[in-house]
């Protein structure tokens, strides 16, 4: 495996909100991307979301590495790491859904 890009989608955010998608460089290619999400917010609701070639953006299941589930969006209050398959998808995003107090950040790593 080779790191292809590190990645942020939110920064400190203190507000709802897309933040900055990732685009797949290499739709064809098996791409994972380890997610970090990390803040002293006291509730929040991160939701992975995918797009394909075509159409809106949908919500898409990541693995949680401590937990080992599944799930398209995490309600999380501590420091976590999720894994998201990106085979197929053009672009990827952690949409902040809701927050509640102080900041949160997302960032990924993305390997082949």
């Amino acid at each position: 495996m080779s790191v292809i890009a590190n990645w942020v989608f939110q920064s400190a955010s203190t507000a709802t909100g897309n933040g900055y998608e990732y685009i797949v460089s290499n739709v064809g290619a098996n791409t994972t991307m380890a997610i970090s999400i990390s803040g002293t917010a006291t509730a929040r609701t991160v939701v992975f979301e995918g797009k394909g070639l075509v159409g809106d953006y949908v919500a898409i299941k990541c693995y949680n590495s401590t937990t080992g589930t599944l799930a398209s969006q995490t309600t999380g209050t501590t420091d976590e790491i999720w894994i998201a398959d990106l085979t197929g998808l053009s672009k990827f995003r952690c949409h902040i859904s809701s927050i509640a107090d102080n900041s949160l950040s997302i960032s990924g790593k993305v390997v082949e």
